[in-house]
């Protein structure tokens, strides 16, 4: 159940938050100016809050309830927000926006809050934000055509292991269940032990 996966839920989104503040410090090895200043705002205004937001709803019952669609929803905002910074950086003259792309579509796979459709899902609103971007900059075909087949590529390596991952999970919790029931009933009689 959710409520048993929480403490994991909380690690990664410690995680997302620990990589997000990370980047926001390397971002001065690369950046200057209202580039640095721009990039930093998302990431320290947008991104990091939302982070937090979702790690107090963590421990509050009423977004708990409803947590598998918090998650997703700030998932695709940090998505958004992080082709939002590649954005920037690539007005700055700085061309790296798949590698982080490629990190965020691996980490919305991953985390555990959401299921395989609603991991696809963020992930593709975050490819056709990116893809939008790009044709709004006028990015050249080249790099446009290379950068989007990797990360499609990138998504497709996720939607895989996220899919298996999820049926192995299931059928774990179904095999669980009827190891429980068998333990419950005698096999002769039926009657409950």
């Amino acid at each position: 159940t959710l409520a048993e996966r929480m403490p994991e839920i909380r690690l990664n989104i410690g995680i997302a938050l620990a990589l997000v503040l990370a980047f926001s410090f390397l971002d001065h090895l690369i950046l200057e100016g209202d580039a640095l200043r721009t990039v930093n705002w998302i990431e320290r205004i947008v991104m990091a809050p939302l982070l937090l937001l979702a790690l107090l709803g963590t421990h509050m019952r009423a977004v708990e309830r409803n947590f598998r669609w918090v998650a997703a929803l700030v998932a695709g905002l940090i998505g958004l927000a992080v082709v939002a910074c590649q954005v920037r950086m690539y007005e700055a003259g700085i061309h790296l926006i798949v590698p982080s792309l490629i990190l965020t579509a691996l980490y919305i796979y991953f985390f555990p809050a959401l299921f395989f459709f609603e991991a696809a899902i963020v992930n593709v609103v975050v490819f056709v934000g990116y893809l939008v971007s790009a044709w709004v900059l006028d990015v050249p075909s080249g790099p446009l055509v290379y950068n989007g087949f990797v990360l499609m590529f990138a998504n497709l390596v996720g939607t895989s292991v996220s899919y298996a991952f999820e049926i192995s999970r299931r059928t774990t919790f179904l095999e669980s269940i009827l190891l429980n029931e068998l333990v419950a009933n005698d096999g002769l009689t039926g009657i409950h032990n």
